[in-house]
């Protein structure tokens, strides 16, 4: 149950951020979807044409390298929202090598529900120590990152 509540806010999260440009008749702008292959579990890279950067998960712990090396190939020099689907170490485990990486990341959003895993917990860690504090998405929320705007509705 956990595991489809968190592909349902990724799949939401994904279509939002699509349909909301077109919705705003903005066809000038691109966004690119990167699917960075961590293997279990998802990453997946937004990026809008005014270098708005979103990256959602990170796969397990063993792929923070391939994302970090995916973000530096993409030429990524900011992410302006970390979006965390749930807090399952194949979905967040590769964000702390992000975190502890030179990449700058400005917000965290998450799905509200903390686990007491160790992996969630090293990414609490990392977190805290950049000064980030994650935000939980709530029913009814907007969110608006650059060209990008979210709304949140479950």
């Amino acid at each position: 149950m956990k595991r489809r509540v968190g592909v349902a806010f990724l799949t939401l999260t994904l279509s939002l951020l699509l349909l909301s440009s077109l919705a705003l008749g903005d066809l000038s702008g691109e966004l690119r979807v990167s699917f960075i292959d961590v293997g279990q579990g998802d990453s997946i890279l937004l990026h809008a044409s005014d270098n708005t950067d979103i990256l959602i998960d990170g796969g397990p712990r063993a792929a923070g390298p391939t994302v970090v090396a995916h973000l530096q190939n993409e030429g990524v020099d900011d992410i302006e929202v970390l979006v965390l689907s749930h807090g399952d170490a194949d979905h967040v485990g590769g964000l702390i090598d992000v975190l502890q990486s030179a990449i700058p990341v400005e917000s965290v959003v998450y799905n509200g529900q903390h686990r007491d895993t160790l992996t969630y917990l090293d990414l609490l860690a990392e977190m805290q120590s950049r000064g980030l504090t994650p935000t939980p998405a709530q029913i009814g929320q907007t969110h608006a990152w650059g060209e990008l705007d979210a709304s949140v509705l479950n």
